[in-house]
């Protein structure tokens, strides 16, 4: 099987508890041969015309509710980004397991896991 063919399948809404987060990892590392894959974080802005390369934000209409347009995708991030008006967890990246996607904070909160981010 290629590393992550059985963690793709994961539904992009499903989301591991902060609980079950460390083993939903370790699951993770032990299926996919060491690998972890991580889902896009897009953080929205305010005030910000693009020209719709990293995603449609270019126009009035591709707005949230908030008025922000996608403006930045970070990388491997634990960061909350700090808009005016904020959603939860914007800007953190989620891993991709069998039990859902975790959030990189949440996981990185357990001291007792041995696995290390490399890049």
């Amino acid at each position: 099987a290629l590393v992550g063919e059985s963690l793709m399948a994961v539904p992009a809404s499903s989301e591991a508890s902060k609980n079950d987060s460390p083993g939903a990892v370790l699951r993770a590392l032990e299926a996919s041969g060491g690998v972890l894959l991580a889902a896009r974080a897009t953080v929205f802005r305010e005030m910000y015309n693009g020209r719709d390369v990293l995603a449609p934000n270019s126009r009035p209409e591709y707005a949230d509710a908030r008025g922000y347009v996608p403006v930045e995708r970070w990388i491997m991030s634990k960061v909350v980004a700090e808009n005016p008006i904020s959603e939860d967890g914007e800007g953190i990246s989620k891993l991709v397991t069998p039990d859902g996607l975790v959030r990189l904070d949440y996981a990185c909160e357990d001291t007792a896991a041995e696995w290390a981010l490399l890049g």
